[in-house]
């Protein structure tokens, strides 16, 4: 328990951290303007001219989706890893399994990601308010657990998948598995959600 409510806050920055930054460079622009007197009207124009931090996208459901069933990623790297056909076809099977077991937690995530960004397009016109932030706030907690419940679902399902490969080439698997959640991790760094990266990142070895 101590262990998901930690990737929950985690989860929390996804949206948060952004949003807070984003509205201070709102409300730094606000007070420089205010601050001008009769040559307000010309503080404004250079205002208007700068712009908010931008802060790319969360990563869509396909992406994450591909950053999360570890017997998919195999599969794609059967040549690499020497995978003979049964094990493929033992993989394919598995993978099909994985994304009805994941399709819940996508369909979420996908829907959260919508709201989150552009939440974030409107943030960057407009200092947000108390309520606006509130939802902000709820809405981060909820992605955080969306997060943590597929992580924790990928640590078992790479278990269950690294039992289909052969012993030869286990490690090598698990590798590969490691750089696929390095992978996503390094996806949501890139749009500033840390803390989703760390919900949905690597998965410890048992």
């Amino acid at each position: 328990m101590r262990h998901v409510t930690r990737l929950t806050l985690l989860g929390a920055l996804v949206f948060l951290v952004p949003v807070a930054l984003e509205a201070q460079g709102t409300a730094g622009r606000t007070g420089s303007s205010a601050g001008t007197g009769g040559s307000g009207g010309r503080a404004s124009g250079a205002g208007a001219r700068g712009s908010a931090p931008t802060t790319p996208a969360l990563p869509n459901r396909k992406a994450v989706t591909a950053g999360t069933n570890p017997a998919e990623y195999l599969i794609g790297k059967r040549k690499k890893l020497k995978l003979d056909d049964a094990t493929v076809a033992s993989l394919k099977e598995l993978s099909a399994t994985l994304d009805e077991r994941y399709a819940p937690g996508l369909t979420r995530y996908d829907s959260l990601r919508t709201q989150v960004n552009m939440a974030r397009n409107q943030t960057r016109a407009a200092l947000p308010s108390a309520e606006e932030q509130q939802v902000a706030r709820e809405r981060a907690v909820v992605l955080g657990r969306t997060m943590a419940e597929l992580r924790t679902q990928r640590q078992k399902d790479v278990e269950e998948t690294l039992a289909l490969v052969p012993e030869a080439q286990r490690e090598a698997a698990k590798a590969a598995i490691d750089e696929q959640a390095a992978d996503m991790a390094r996806s949501f760094r890139r749009s500033g959600a840390e803390g989703a990266a760390a919900a949905g990142g690597p998965a410890r070895r048992p």
